[in-house]
C-alpha cells in the first residue's frame, strides 16, 4: 500500500473515530500515539514497484540464504 493508497482508505472513516491495535491474546488497546519511521528493507527485485498481497518485505542484513535475490528498498514502518 502506498501512502496515498492509506490516505484515501482513511478518507472512509470518520476523523474522531479512534484508533486501537489488537495484541496475540486477543485484546484491544487504544493508541495515544503512532510511531512511523522510514527503515531500509530487501524486497524480492521482481516485487519491486508491483507489490501484491504476497509481497514480503525482510529486515536489511538479516542473513539467510535468499538474501542475494533482494534488494534494498525504504519503507515506512507504523507501529
Amino acid at each position: 500500500m502506498t501512502i496515498a493508497e492509506l490516505i484515501e482508505k482513511l478518507k472512509e472513516y470518520p476523523e474522531n473515530m479512534e484508533v486501537v491495535t489488537i495484541t496475540d491474546f486477543g485484546c484491544m488497546f487504544y493508541e495515544t500515539e503512532i510511531d512511523l519511521e522510514v527503515v531500509t528493507a530487501t524486497v524480492n527485485s521482481s516485487k519491486l514497484n508491483k507489490p501484491d498481497e504476497y509481497t514480503i518485505y525482510n529486515k536489511k542484513d538479516l542473513g539467510d540464504y535468499w538474501e542475494f535475490s533482494r534488494v534494498d528498498v525504504d519503507v515506512l514502518l507504523l507501529y
